[in-house]
C-alpha cells in the first residue's frame, strides 16, 4: 500500500476509534454497565455506537469501515439489529444496505429471505437487491432459486433484483449465465440481463471481452439461438457506445454488415448521441448514404433530444441558418413532432423545410391534430391559409376530434371511479 494509502487508513481508523471511544465513554459516565451488558458481544456496543452517530456521512463511513474488520462472530449482532420493530425510523437506506450485505456474506439464504419477503416495505427493494448481489458472487445457481421462489409470492422481485442477480452472477466467475439468460426467452427480462451483463463485463474486464463473448455465443439452431445472437448484439452495442464509444465504432466496422448486425449501428448512434450528440452525428455523416444511414440520423436525433435537448436546438439553429443538409432531412419530421408538443405553430416552420411531399403533409396534419387539440381557434386560422389539401385538413380534424373523445373518455370513467377512502390514523396507548 502506499504512504497517502496508510495516511488514509490510519486516519479512518483514528476517527473511528474517536467516535466509537466517545460514544462508549458517553454512556459509562451516564450508568455503568449492568451484567447482562457486560456478557453481550462487543460487536454489539460497536455497531450500536457507530449507529448513533448522527451525520448520516459520518454514520454511513464508520459503519462500512467497521462492518469490514468484524466476523461472523458479528451475524447474530447485525441480524438482531435488523430486525427491530422500528429499523426504518432508525437510520437510512444507506446503512440498512451495508448491514444487509454483511449479513447475506455470512447467511446468504437467510439475509436474502428476510430481505425479499420481511423488511421494511420502503426499504424491501434497496434490501433485497443487496443480498441477491451478495449471494450471486457465492453462488448465483442458489441465489436464482430463491429469487424465482420470491417472484412467485409476489415478493421484492423487480428489474432491479434480476439485475443484481447478474451482476453477482458475472463477479462471481462461475458457468450458467449464458444459460439463464437463454432460457428466458425474448422478452424484457432477458433485455435486462443481457444489459446488466454487458455493462458488467465492460466493468470488469473491458470492450474486448464482452465482444468476444458476444461473438463467441453459438449459432447451433439459427431459429432458436440466432434471435438471443442478435439482441446480445444491440445490447453489447449500445453498452459500448455508453462507455467507450471508439471501441463501439470499431466493433460495427466488424459486426455491422454481418447476419447479427441489424440495427446495432443504429443504436450505438443512439446511446452515443445521449452523451455526446455532436460526435455521434459526426459519426453518421461519415457511414454510407442510403437507408440505413438515415435510420441512424433518426436514432441520433432520439437520443440527443433524449439526453441534451437544449444542445440539441442550438445545434439545429446554427445548421439550419444555411438550409438543411439533405442527409439532415430524416430528422426533420421526428423533430417537428416533438417540438409540435409545446409548439404546433413553431413545428410547422420546421416541417415546411421537409423535403418530401408525403412526409412533410404527414408531419403538418399530426402538427395540426395537437394545434385544434390546445387552440381550435388558431389552429383554424392556420389551416386556412395553410398548404394543406382539404383531405389532410380533414384528416387533422378527424384525427383531433378522435383524441378529443379519448380525453372525455378517461375523464368520464375517473369521475365514476369510488373516492380512496383516507387511511384512518393509528392510535396507540401512551
Amino acid at each position: 500500500m502506499s504512504k497517502t494509502g496508510l495516511i488514509i487508513v490510519a486516519a479512518l481508523l483514528a476517527a473511528i476509534a474517536f467516535a466509537l471511544g466517545h460514544g462508549v465513554a458517553s454512556r459509562s459516565r451516564v450508568e455503568p454497565r449492568s451484567q447482562a451488558e457486560a456478557a453481550r458481544p462487543v460487536s454489539r456496543d460497536l455497531l450500536v455506537d457507530a449507529l448513533e452517530v448522527r451525520d448520516p456521512l459520518k454514520r454511513a463511513g464508520l459503519l462500512a469501515t467497521l462492518l469490514s474488520t468484524l466476523g461472523p462472530e458479528a451475524v447474530p449482532e447485525v441480524r438482531g439489529i435488523l430486525k427491530r420493530p422500528v429499523i426504518h425510523t432508525e437510520f437510512g437506506v444507506v446503512e440498512l444496505v451495508l448491514l444487509v450485505r454483511f449479513w447475506a456474506a455470512h447467511e446468504p439464504e437467510r439475509a436474502t429471505r428476510w430481505a425479499s419477503m420481511e423488511a421494511p416495505m420502503a426499504y424491501r427493494v434497496a434490501a433485497a437487491v443487496a443480498a441477491v448481489e451478495t449471494w450471486a458472487r457465492q453462488d448465483p445457481q442458489a441465489a436464482l432459486i430463491l429469487v424465482a421462489e420470491a417472484s412467485a409470492v409476489g415478493a421484492a422481485e423487480t428489474p432491479a433484483v434480476q439485475r443484481a442477480l447478474v451482476r453477482g452472477w458475472v463477479d462471481s466467475g462461475q458457468p450458467g449465465l449464458a444459460e439463464y439468460i437463454a432460457a428466458l426467452g425474448p422478452s424484457s427480462p432477458q433485455q435486462r440481463a443481457m444489459s446488466e451483463f454487458a455493462r458488467r463485463t465492460l466493468q470488469r474486464d473491458g470492450a474486448k471481452a464482452v465482444m468476444s463473448w458476444a461473438e463467441a455465443i453459438p449459432v447451433k439452431v439459427p431459429e432458436r439461438d440466432g434471435p438471443m445472437k442478435l439482441a446480445m448484439y444491440r445490447q453489447v452495442g449500445s453498452e459500448l457506445a455508453l462507455a467507450d464509444p471508439a471501441a463501439a465504432v470499431l466493433w460495427c466496422k466488424r459486426i455491422c454488415e454481418g447476419a447479427y448486425g441489424d440495427r446495432v449501428r443504429q443504436l450505438i448512434a443512439q446511446r452515443w448521441a445521449s452523451h455526446d450528440g455532436r460526435a455521434a452525428l459526426e459519426w453518421v455523416a461519415s457511414q454510407e448514404p442510403g437507408r440505413v444511414r438515415d435510420q441512424a440520423v433518426k436514432f441520433v436525433f432520439r437520443g440527443w433530444w433524449r439526453g441534451d435537448p437544449e444542445d440539441f436546438e442550438t445545434w439545429i439553429a446554427e445548421m439550419s441558418r444555411d438550409g438543411i443538409e439533405p442527409w439532415l432531412q430524416p430528422l426533420l419530421e421526428n423533430y417537428a413532432g416533438a417540438v409540435a408538443r409545446r409548439s404546433p405553430e413553431e413545428a410547422m416552420q420546421w416541417a415546411a423545410l421537409i423535403d418530401d411531399e408525403a412526409t412533410r403533409e404527414r408531419t403538418m396534419v399530426n402538427a395540426a391534430r395537437l394545434w385544434l387539440v390546445r387552440d381550435e381557434a388558431g389552429a383554424n386560422a392556420w389551416l386556412e391559409q395553410s398548404p394543406l389539401s382539404e383531405d389532410a385538413r380533414a384528416r387533422a380534424h378527424a384525427a383531433a376530434e378522435e383524441q378529443l373523445a379519448g380525453i372525455a373518455k378517461r375523464r368520464q370513467r375517473q369521475a365514476l371511479r369510488p373516492p380512496k377512502p383516507e387511511p384512518e390514523m393509528e392510535l396507540f396507548e401512551p
